[in-house]
């Protein structure tokens, strides 16, 4: 499911992709994102995130995401590969 909803992202307007999003991550530190994200209100007290991430197209949960586990993320996103 997820393929599928990436590919509607990418036919759609605005939508920035893996290889661009990558590129803007590489150019900001994980300490820097993290500063950011302390003061975000979607940030939790232990520092995790609230995201909404998409199931199917026209579907999405919203997902209270630990502080380890996005940062486990981090490598990946900044480098604009699919965990």
């Amino acid at each position: 499911m997820a393929w599928k909803v990436e590919d509607a992202l990418h036919q759609g307007p605005g939508v920035l992709g893996r290889e661009r999003t990558a590129d803007l991550l590489k150019e900001a530190s994980l300490k820097d994102v993290v500063a950011l994200l302390s003061a975000d209100k979607k940030t939790g007290s232990a520092g995790e995130l609230r995201m909404v991430l998409l199931t199917d197209v026209g579907r999405a949960e919203v997902r209270d995401v630990t502080a380890d586990v996005w940062r486990a993320l981090w490598p990946a996103w900044s480098r604009g590969v699919r965990p």
